[in-house]
């Protein structure tokens, strides 16, 4: 145990050491903020009436949530596989393994270090984005009125939604972290990592659904895109986010016909797609998700452990 911590503290000085890496991490998944605003936030609002102005709000500010935590998530991930990276390529990792340090723990050690630090990135981003929709009154009751009604539109999140997505965060941190620390671990050369993290930094977005909806995409790409286990993580935080919102609409609409229109839009945003599967169960999605880490560990393990074998 303690060289696993030697391990794990000597991981973390490597990475706090480089301050332009530490930077370009944590602001890199800020840069779809730009992407999201200028292209795909209006996907969202355009079927909204302009008097529900405090409704698109929320509706907008609640998919960049979902987006920004869903595209850091995987770009952390990415990023922080540097680490193993660069020690394959000065040959530390085959040093590390002579001395009598199991080779399990010294892989194991990259692997926590990548999901401590995806957590604490991630986390620090949705604090940023909490502050963010309490500023734009996201997180308070609004009263609209409509048909002569004065109608109370809730908070965007309640305090149980706002821990069950960081929830969340935390399983999307140890599924992410696990397939990329595995996958990057084959990878001997910066050169070469430098190149497929950035395609897959700036293509995944979109087959997770973080900048728009994977339902509107062609079958056979939504099919593809909703079997990732990212994008499964993906659709729950959007299902919790708009869930005080779509729960109290339930009940208002029925006795203002005009917002059935709305409460359709936001259920269109809630729903969990998988494989051919409208209305997904969210707890057969998390449950998958679960299994897709529990299977991607477990292979991770065995493959490392015949490799060191030989």
């Amino acid at each position: 145990m303690y060289k696993l911590s030697q391990l794990i503290k000597r991981n973390l000085l490597l990475f706090f050491r480089d301050k332009r890496k530490v930077i370009m991490t944590f602001f890199s998944p800020l840069i779809t903020l730009f992407i999201f605003i200028l292209f795909a936030k209006s996907l969202y609002t355009q079927n909204i009436s302009k008097e529900m102005t405090s409704v698109q709000s929320q509706i907008g500010n609640g998919s960049l949530l979902v987006g920004l935590l869903g595209i850091s998530l995987l770009t952390n991930a990415i990023s922080i596989s540097i680490l193993i990276v660069n020690d394959s390529e000065k040959n530390v990792f085959n040093d590390l393994s002579m001395t009598p340090i199991r080779t399990s723990t010294i892989r194991i050690s990259y692997l926590i270090v990548n999901v401590i630090l995806n957590i604490a990135l991630t986390t620090m981003i949705y604090l940023v984005l909490l502050a963010y929709l309490a500023i734009s009154k996201n997180l308070s009751e609004q009263i609209i009125t409509i048909e002569d009604k004065q109608i109370v539109i809730p908070a965007l999140l309640t305090i149980k939604t706002g821990f069950s997505i960081f929830g969340m965060i935390v399983l999307g941190a140890l599924l992410n972290s696990t397939f990329f620390v595995f996958v990057f671990s084959f990878v001997k050369n910066t050169t070469v990592f430098s190149v497929l993290s950035g395609a897959l930094s700036s293509t995944s977005g979109f087959f997770i659904g973080a900048f728009i909806p994977i339902t509107i995409l062609p079958l056979f790409l939504k099919n593809l895109a909703s079997a990732l286990p990212a994008t499964q993580v993906v659709q729950v935080i959007k299902y919790l986010t708009f869930l005080n919102l779509a729960e109290h609409l339930q009940v208002v609409s029925q006795q203002v016909e005009s917002l059935k229109p709305l409460l359709a839009s936001v259920n269109f945003l809630q729903n969990i797609y998988f494989v051919g599967y409208e209305n997904f169960q969210i707890g057969y999605s998390i449950l998958y998700v679960a299994i897709c880490f529990a299977v991607v560990f477990i292979v991770s393990s065995v493959v490392r452990f015949r490799v060191t074998k030989k």
